[in-house]
């Protein structure tokens, strides 16, 4: 993590369960109100985009839905800096739609 940026929380012990077809940005407003630094509130959406390398604009964006569709390495950063599994982004209709745009782009001349 680069040097000034937050410390990740603690792995949370708390039902985070996805619900099915649960949009993305729910996920991610959860996990803000969820995982928190100690003894104050959330995360703010500066301080997650610098520990991604992201700008904050864009994580604001995500936890607002106005953007739902990140890069995967970016799901991946987002589950470690808050301490959940990558899988809790995924659901199986989501993973079906990326596997399927991988295959027809694969396919494509």
């Amino acid at each position: 993590m680069p040097e000034g940026t937050e410390t990740p929380p603690e792995k949370p012990e708390l039902g985070l369960a996805a619900v099915k077809g649960e949009p993305f940005s729910e996920r991610l407003r959860r996990l803000f109100e969820i995982v928190r630094p100690p003894d104050r509130g959330e995360f703010t959406p500066a301080e997650v985009g610098r520990a991604l390398g992201v700008s904050h604009v864009l994580v604001w964006q995500w936890k607002t839905g106005r953007q739902n569709d990140p890069k995967r390495s970016q799901m991946h950063a987002l589950a470690e800096f808050f301490g959940v599994p990558s899988g809790y982004f995924y659901d199986d209709e989501t993973a079906g739609r990326r596997r399927l745009a991988r295959v027809t782009n694969a396919n494509s001349p």
